[in-house]
């Protein structure tokens, strides 16, 4: 294989495992097959990463983008139709024919429920609750030699790769 034929091999095994027609394994063994030298593997992978990071950072921001933009479009329409029930409220409307829309006020089908104070009501209205562990307080109790490990807490390190 040809020095300048190792790139495309790479965006070639890459979008066939982006696309899913192999597995994580499969690739790693065609990268394998390959032939060359560690350091020059390595350095084709890490442009790989670079390039899959940074169209992932890409669609993340396109995805915020248009969180935004449905959040926008959805205050939008609920300014809206406040507008138009109030106003309809106002005059006395409980329905209206518009054009192509048939505009009305109805109730509800299952009413909205407000507790001023759970703890006065029977237990089978309480739905229990699962403890939940503060990790980030141990971490700075631990930290500031407040507790210590033992049987129930312990606290591991990982590691990650650093790609510069």
């Amino acid at each position: 294989m040809r020095i300048y034929e190792i790139p495309e091999s790479f965006e070639s095994l890459l979008e066939s495992l982006e696309n899913e027609e192999i597995s994580e394994d499969e690739f790693t063994q065609a990268v394998d097959a390959l032939e060359i030298d560690f350091i020059k593997n390595l350095e084709h992978i890490c442009k790989i990463i670079k390039t899959a990071e940074s169209q992932a950072d890409a669609a993340k921001a396109e995805r915020e983008r248009l969180t935004a933009y449905e959040r926008t479009r959805r205050a939008k329409t609920a300014r809206l139709k406040e507008y138009i029930k109030a106003a309809m409220q106002s005059l006395e409307l409980h329905k209206v024919s518009a054009g192509l829309f048939e505009v009305g006020i109805q109730r509800n089908s299952s009413p909205s429920v407000v507790v001023k104070d759970a703890d006065l009501l029977p237990r089978k209205y309480i739905i229990p609750q699962p403890p939940k562990t503060d990790n980030k307080g141990l971490i700075v109790d631990w930290k500031s030699g407040i507790i210590q490990e033992d049987g129930n807490i312990q606290f591991r390190f990982g590691n990650h790769l650093k790609i510069r």
